[in-house]
């Protein structure tokens, strides 16, 4: 695969989630192909979140044995105590997943994380989060690369990797809970979807078109906002953030959003629990600009507006 041999390093030590479905195994299997000619070294990871009895066991094994033919390490977690019905359980087993990812990664001191998204996942990703309300940023779907983070397959639907599995023999097992109407990216996969493209043949296309023009356009404005918050700052320690406010407010609306969140990002490192709705209620309280204002953020963090300046604090 092209984009697997100019984008990594010859010498990489990579982790592969691996659940046994067709995706995952697919982009396994390539991988092992090109282990010798790029001398990476394959770290399997695997969950096993007991949600489908006899099957997840099924999917486990199936992982297992692939990494003991190939004598590849393979990490494993079994999640216990959710059930299908818990509230939210996409966000919950997500968050474990990731987690376990990171957690992993960091013992096996792999250079990448590997997921088996495809075009259809992100298609899917795309709609869900215009039905969500999302912004410019959260349009762009998900990322070929993100930090430690690579999907290779992003570029291939799903019918390109049932047929790659059918070609080369490789074994996958296919997880029922995929059609459980429970879930809302199984409501988009099998209903919604389907259902606009009775007026919207090219209805995939465009999405796959509108993650990538949303990237392109999302690019440009974050990296014209680095380059103006160094010009923001006035004093920067481990616990806040000063920024010139008469600077941030002759800036255009979508660079006093970025700057902004750039900034918190700064000082906190990360933007969980912060939406979009925190964010439009803090650029309307600073450009009212009048006497003193303070706004508070999740997780600890404060927006204050004193004396021409823009204090950002982490108190947590």
């Amino acid at each position: 695969m092209k984009f697997i041999e100019k984008n990594f390093k010859k010498g990489d030590r990579v982790m592969v989630a691996v659940s046994g479905g067709p995706d995952s195994m697919c982009l396994l299997h390539t991988l092992l192909k090109l282990q010798k000619k790029l001398n990476l070294t394959l770290i399997i990871a695997h969950v096993n979140y007991k949600l489908r009895g006899k099957d997840s066991d099924a999917d486990q094994k199936l992982v297992e044995n692939f990494a003991k033919q190939h004598n590849l390490a393979c990490k494993v977690k079994e999640v216990k105590g959710f059930s299908l019905s818990d509230s939210n359980l996409e966000a919950k087993l997500r968050k474990i997943r990731y987690d376990f990812f990171e957690e992993a990664r960091k013992k096996y001191k792999a250079d990448k994380v590997v997921l088996a998204h495809t075009l259809n996942d992100q298609v899917e990703t795309v709609l869900m989060r215009i039905l969500r309300g999302a912004g410019l940023r959260g349009l762009r779907g998900m990322l070929k690369e993100r930090g430690k983070i690579v999907r290779p397959l992003l570029d291939f639907n799903r019918q390109e990797i049932l047929d790659y599995c059918k070609e080369n023999k490789v074994e996958f097992h296919v997880d029922r809970s995929n059609y459980d109407k429970k879930f809302f990216r199984n409501q988009v996969r099998h209903q919604i979807l389907p259902f606009l493209e009775k007026y919207s043949p090219d209805l995939r296309l465009n999405l796959k078109r509108l993650g990538k023009l949303a990237q392109r356009d999302y690019d440009f404005i974050q990296k014209s906002a680095q380059k103006e918050l160094k010009k923001l700052i006035l004093e920067d320690t481990k616990s806040d953030l000063v920024l010139d406010y008469k600077k941030w407010l002759k800036l255009d609306p979508a660079l006093q959003y970025e700057t902004l969140r750039q900034a918190v990002l700064k000082i906190r490192g990360n933007l969980t629990g912060i939406k979009l709705v925190h964010w439009e209620e803090v650029i309307s309280v600073l450009r009212k600009g009048v006497g003193n204002k303070q706004k508070a953020l999740p997780g600890g963090l404060k927006i204050e507006l004193r004396s021409g300046r823009i204090k950002i604090v982490h108190s947590s």
